[in-house]
C-alpha cells in the first residue's frame, strides 16, 4: 500500500520492481507519473485511488506488467491514456465509467470480457490492437 501522507507518484518511481505483487494507492495521492509500474512483471493487482481528482491512468502506466491481472478502477477515472495497460495479462475489465480510451491502452492484453458505457466517446486507434482473446462486451456493442 502506498503511504497515505503520499501526494504523487513519479514517473517510472517502480519501474522494473520484480518484487511487487500487490499495489493499493491510496486517497491522498492525487498525480501519478507515466511507466510507473512500468515491467513490475510480478504485479498482479492494482488498486487505484477512487478521488473526485484523480481522473486518468497515465501513460504506459502498467506497460509490460505480463502478470497484471486484476484492475479496481474507480468511477472518478474517466481516461485511461495511451499504453495504460498494454502487454499485461487482463482478462476481463470494467470500463462502465470511461469516456476516453487512448491508442494501444489495451494492446496485446487477454480481454475476454469488457463492459463498455454508454457515456464513452473516444476509442483512440489501436486501442485494443492484438486482443489475443476477445469474446464478449456489453452495453454499447
Amino acid at each position: 500500500m502506498i503511504p497515505s501522507n503520499v501526494q504523487s507518484i513519479g514517473s517510472y518511481a517502480f519501474s522494473g520492481c520484480k518484487s511487487i505483487t500487490k499495489v493499493i494507492i491510496n486517497n491522498s495521492v492525487k498525480n501519478i507519473g507515466r511507466d510507473c509500474f512500468l515491467e513490475c512483471i510480478n504485479l498482479k493487482e492494482i488498486t487505484f485511488p477512487d478521488d473526485e481528482t484523480f481522473t486518468s491512468i497515465p501513460f504506459e502506466c502498467c506497460y509490460r506488467c505480463t502478470s497484471l491481472t486484476n484492475v479496481n478502477i474507480s468511477e472518478n477515472i474517466k481516461t485511461i491514456e495511451n499504453g495504460a495497460f498494454e502487454n499485461t495479462g487482463l482478462s476481463d475489465i470494467n470500463l462502465s465509467h470511461i469516456t476516453s480510451i487512448g491508442s494501444l491502452a489495451f494492446y496485446l492484453t487477454n480481454l475476454n470480457n469488457i463492459n463498455f458505457s454508454n457515456s464513452l466517446t473516444f476509442i483512440a486507434d489501436r486501442a485494443f490492437e492484438r486482443c489475443k482473446v476477445y469474446r464478449k462486451c456489453y452495453d454499447s456493442c
